[in-house]
Protein backbone atom coordinates (compact mmCIF):
# COMPACT_ATOMS: atom_id res chain seq x y z
CA UNK A 1 0.00 0.00 0.00
CA UNK A 2 1.49 3.60 -0.56
CA UNK A 3 0.86 6.79 0.84
CA UNK A 4 1.12 10.07 -0.91
CA UNK A 5 1.57 13.54 0.50
CA UNK A 6 0.90 16.71 -1.12
CA UNK A 7 1.15 20.07 0.44
CA UNK A 8 -0.34 21.73 -2.77
CA UNK A 9 0.92 25.31 -3.47
CA UNK A 10 -2.71 26.95 -3.81
CA UNK A 11 -1.07 28.63 -7.39
CA UNK A 12 0.19 27.17 -9.80
CA UNK A 13 2.55 29.52 -10.24
CA UNK A 14 3.65 28.29 -6.99
CA UNK A 15 6.23 24.86 -6.36
CA UNK A 16 4.40 21.75 -3.88
CA UNK A 17 5.83 19.38 -2.06
CA UNK A 18 4.83 15.44 -2.79
CA UNK A 19 6.15 12.43 -1.01
CA UNK A 20 5.47 8.46 -0.91
CA UNK A 21 5.10 6.44 2.11
CA UNK A 22 5.39 2.08 1.00
CA UNK A 23 3.67 0.73 4.07
CA UNK A 24 3.23 -3.26 4.50
CA UNK A 25 1.25 -3.89 8.06
CA UNK A 26 2.78 -1.04 10.15
CA UNK A 27 6.15 -0.72 9.40
CA UNK A 28 6.67 2.13 6.21
CA UNK A 29 9.25 3.78 4.44
CA UNK A 30 9.97 7.09 2.42
CA UNK A 31 10.12 5.49 -1.22
CA UNK A 32 10.20 9.49 -3.76
CA UNK A 33 10.00 12.86 -2.82
CA UNK A 34 9.86 15.67 -5.25
CA UNK A 35 9.20 19.34 -6.06
CA UNK A 36 6.36 19.97 -8.47
CA UNK A 37 4.92 22.51 -10.36
CA UNK A 38 2.42 21.85 -13.00
CA UNK A 39 -1.01 19.48 -11.81
CA UNK A 40 0.67 16.90 -14.51
CA UNK A 41 3.90 16.53 -12.58
CA UNK A 42 1.71 15.68 -9.50
CA UNK A 43 -0.30 13.29 -11.60
CA UNK A 44 2.77 11.99 -13.54
CA UNK A 45 4.42 10.72 -10.24
CA UNK A 46 1.27 9.37 -8.90
CA UNK A 47 0.62 7.39 -11.34
CA UNK A 48 4.51 6.25 -12.08
CA UNK A 49 4.92 5.24 -8.48
CA UNK A 50 0.95 3.86 -8.07
CA UNK A 51 0.12 2.31 -11.28
CA UNK A 52 -3.00 0.32 -11.32
CA UNK A 53 -2.20 -0.55 -7.55
CA UNK A 54 -3.72 1.09 -4.33
CA UNK A 55 -3.32 4.42 -2.47
CA UNK A 56 -4.49 7.01 -0.07
CA UNK A 57 -3.57 10.78 -0.87
CA UNK A 58 -3.78 13.45 1.58
CA UNK A 59 -3.62 16.57 0.38
CA UNK A 60 -2.83 19.98 2.14
CA UNK A 61 -5.18 22.48 0.62
CA UNK A 62 -8.59 23.22 0.14
CA UNK A 63 -10.63 20.44 -2.28
CA UNK A 64 -14.37 21.28 -1.47
CA UNK A 65 -15.15 25.05 -1.53
CA UNK A 66 -18.51 25.84 -2.00
CA UNK A 67 -19.06 29.11 -0.61
CA UNK A 68 -17.88 32.87 -2.08
CA UNK A 69 -16.68 34.46 0.96
CA UNK A 70 -15.31 33.93 4.55
CA UNK A 71 -14.40 30.81 6.23
CA UNK A 72 -15.66 27.26 5.35
CA UNK A 73 -17.59 25.74 8.03
CA UNK A 74 -15.08 23.41 9.04
CA UNK A 75 -12.51 25.80 9.22
CA UNK A 76 -14.76 27.94 12.11
CA UNK A 77 -14.70 24.88 13.67
CA UNK A 78 -11.26 24.09 13.54
CA UNK A 79 -10.21 27.44 15.09
CA UNK A 80 -12.64 27.32 17.92
CA UNK A 81 -11.23 23.98 18.90
CA UNK A 82 -7.16 24.47 17.91
CA UNK A 83 -6.90 28.68 18.36
CA UNK A 84 -5.14 28.17 22.01
CA UNK A 85 -2.82 25.72 19.83
CA UNK A 86 -2.21 28.50 17.14
CA UNK A 87 -3.37 25.54 14.40
CA UNK A 88 -5.63 27.90 13.00
CA UNK A 89 -6.46 27.92 8.71
CA UNK A 90 -6.37 30.40 6.50
CA UNK A 91 -10.02 31.32 4.95
CA UNK A 92 -11.00 29.16 2.39
CA UNK A 93 -13.17 30.57 -0.20
CA UNK A 94 -13.86 31.30 -4.11
CA UNK A 95 -13.12 34.76 -4.26
CA UNK A 96 -9.49 34.16 -2.57
CA UNK A 97 -8.71 30.85 -4.25
CA UNK A 98 -9.92 31.48 -7.93
CA UNK A 99 -7.08 31.78 -10.19
CA UNK A 100 -8.66 32.13 -13.83
CA UNK A 101 -12.06 31.14 -12.52
CA UNK A 102 -10.48 27.61 -11.23
CA UNK A 103 -9.57 26.82 -7.77
CA UNK A 104 -6.36 24.62 -6.92
CA UNK A 105 -7.60 21.75 -5.07
CA UNK A 106 -10.75 21.36 -7.30
CA UNK A 107 -9.12 21.40 -10.19
CA UNK A 108 -6.72 18.44 -8.95
CA UNK A 109 -9.30 16.35 -7.06
CA UNK A 110 -10.87 16.34 -10.79
CA UNK A 111 -7.56 15.05 -12.41
CA UNK A 112 -7.07 12.29 -9.95
CA UNK A 113 -10.56 11.08 -10.31
CA UNK A 114 -9.35 11.04 -13.72
CA UNK A 115 -6.75 8.35 -12.76
CA UNK A 116 -9.52 6.13 -10.79
CA UNK A 117 -8.87 8.04 -7.30
CA UNK A 118 -12.09 8.76 -5.27
CA UNK A 119 -12.91 11.49 -2.98
CA UNK A 120 -13.65 9.87 -0.03
CA UNK A 121 -12.07 10.93 3.24
CA UNK A 122 -13.93 7.70 5.20
CA UNK A 123 -12.03 4.75 5.17
CA UNK A 124 -11.58 1.55 7.05
CA UNK A 125 -8.42 0.12 8.78
CA UNK A 126 -6.20 -1.66 6.19
CA UNK A 127 -8.18 -0.97 3.05
CA UNK A 128 -7.12 -1.90 0.06
CA UNK A 129 -8.24 1.50 -2.01
CA UNK A 130 -7.49 4.25 -4.45
CA UNK A 131 -8.60 7.26 -2.02
CA UNK A 132 -7.77 11.42 -1.53
CA UNK A 133 -8.82 13.46 1.10
CA UNK A 134 -8.07 16.92 2.57
CA UNK A 135 -5.79 17.32 5.40
CA UNK A 136 -4.04 20.26 7.61
CA UNK A 137 -1.20 19.47 8.87
CA UNK A 138 -0.92 21.60 12.00
CA UNK A 139 -3.32 20.17 14.37
CA UNK A 140 -2.53 16.89 12.97
CA UNK A 141 1.24 18.06 14.49
CA UNK A 142 -0.27 18.15 18.03
CA UNK A 143 -1.80 14.84 18.11
CA UNK A 144 0.99 12.75 16.32
CA UNK A 145 4.04 14.61 17.71
CA UNK A 146 2.47 15.34 20.87
CA UNK A 147 2.71 19.34 21.14
CA UNK A 148 1.08 21.84 23.17
CA UNK A 149 1.72 24.08 20.31
CA UNK A 150 2.31 24.31 16.43
CA UNK A 151 5.80 24.17 14.52
CA UNK A 152 6.51 27.89 13.89
CA UNK A 153 8.89 27.09 10.70
CA UNK A 154 6.67 29.32 8.09
CA UNK A 155 7.78 32.46 7.12
CA UNK A 156 5.37 34.69 8.75
CA UNK A 157 5.92 38.58 9.93
CA UNK A 158 8.58 39.06 13.05
CA UNK A 159 9.95 35.37 12.48
CA UNK A 160 13.66 35.44 11.96
CA UNK A 161 15.27 32.98 9.97
CA UNK A 162 16.91 31.94 13.09
CA UNK A 163 13.94 31.21 14.39
CA UNK A 164 12.80 29.12 11.41
CA UNK A 165 15.91 27.16 11.69
CA UNK A 166 15.28 26.45 15.06
CA UNK A 167 12.08 25.13 14.71
CA UNK A 168 12.75 23.39 11.58
CA UNK A 169 15.38 21.40 13.43
CA UNK A 170 12.00 20.13 15.99
CA UNK A 171 10.54 18.91 12.93
CA UNK A 172 13.40 17.03 11.60
CA UNK A 173 13.75 15.51 15.43
CA UNK A 174 9.96 14.68 15.67
CA UNK A 175 9.97 13.27 11.92
CA UNK A 176 13.10 10.92 12.90
CA UNK A 177 11.23 9.31 15.91
CA UNK A 178 8.55 8.32 13.85
CA UNK A 179 11.04 5.51 13.63
CA UNK A 180 10.20 4.09 16.94
CA UNK A 181 6.16 4.91 16.81
CA UNK A 182 3.30 2.99 15.39
CA UNK A 183 3.01 3.05 12.58
CA UNK A 184 6.61 3.18 12.05
CA UNK A 185 8.39 4.97 9.50
CA UNK A 186 11.76 5.23 8.19
CA UNK A 187 13.23 8.06 6.66
CA UNK A 188 16.84 8.68 4.76
CA UNK A 189 19.35 10.63 6.51
CA UNK A 190 19.83 12.77 4.03
CA UNK A 191 17.01 14.23 3.68
CA UNK A 192 15.59 14.16 8.00
CA UNK A 193 19.14 15.33 8.94
CA UNK A 194 19.64 17.75 6.51
CA UNK A 195 21.76 20.72 7.79
CA UNK A 196 19.22 24.09 8.29
CA UNK A 197 21.36 26.69 9.66
CA UNK A 198 21.84 28.83 6.17
CA UNK A 199 19.07 27.83 3.89
CA UNK A 200 16.89 30.85 2.77
CA UNK A 201 14.29 31.90 -0.25
CA UNK A 202 13.75 29.25 -2.70
CA UNK A 203 15.93 26.32 -0.54
CA UNK A 204 14.18 27.18 2.53
CA UNK A 205 10.75 26.63 0.78
CA UNK A 206 11.58 23.79 -0.67
CA UNK A 207 12.89 22.10 2.45
CA UNK A 208 9.86 22.84 4.26
CA UNK A 209 7.44 21.70 1.10
CA UNK A 210 9.14 18.68 1.38
CA UNK A 211 9.17 17.71 5.18
CA UNK A 212 5.61 19.10 5.15
CA UNK A 213 4.53 16.70 2.14
CA UNK A 214 6.40 13.91 4.10
CA UNK A 215 4.10 14.56 7.01
CA UNK A 216 0.91 14.27 5.25
CA UNK A 217 2.21 11.55 3.43
CA UNK A 218 2.38 9.97 7.00
CA UNK A 219 -0.99 11.29 8.22
CA UNK A 220 -2.55 9.10 5.56
CA UNK A 221 -0.79 6.24 6.90
CA UNK A 222 -1.15 6.71 10.09
CA UNK A 223 -5.26 6.77 9.31
CA UNK A 224 -4.78 3.68 7.40
CA UNK A 225 -3.63 1.78 10.62
CA UNK A 226 -5.69 3.66 12.87
CA UNK A 227 -9.02 5.20 11.57
CA UNK A 228 -10.73 4.86 14.77
CA UNK A 229 -8.12 7.81 16.19
CA UNK A 230 -8.91 10.10 12.96
CA UNK A 231 -11.77 12.16 12.66
CA UNK A 232 -13.29 13.53 9.68
CA UNK A 233 -14.23 17.32 10.72
CA UNK A 234 -17.26 18.96 8.54
CA UNK A 235 -18.60 17.12 5.51
CA UNK A 236 -18.51 16.54 1.72
CA UNK A 237 -20.84 19.03 0.93
CA UNK A 238 -19.21 22.68 2.66
CA UNK A 239 -16.06 21.21 2.92
CA UNK A 240 -14.34 18.04 5.44
CA UNK A 241 -10.65 18.18 6.85
CA UNK A 242 -8.99 15.05 8.10
CA UNK A 243 -7.41 15.38 11.20
CA UNK A 244 -5.83 12.95 14.24
CA UNK A 245 -7.29 13.51 17.21
CA UNK A 246 -5.59 10.79 19.45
Amino acid sequence: MLFIGIDLAWSPENESGIAAIAGEGTKGELIGFGICRRDEEILSFIDHLVGEGYALVAIDAPLIVPNSYGFRPVEKEIIKLYRKADATPYPANRRRLCIHGRIRGEELATKLKGLRFEHNPYISKFQSTRTFFEVFPHPAMLTIFRLKKILKYKERANRSYEMRWKELKKYQRLLLRLERRVPKLKLPKKIIQRKVEGLRGRELKHYEDLLDSIFCAYIAYYYWCFPERVKVFGDLEKGYIVIPIR
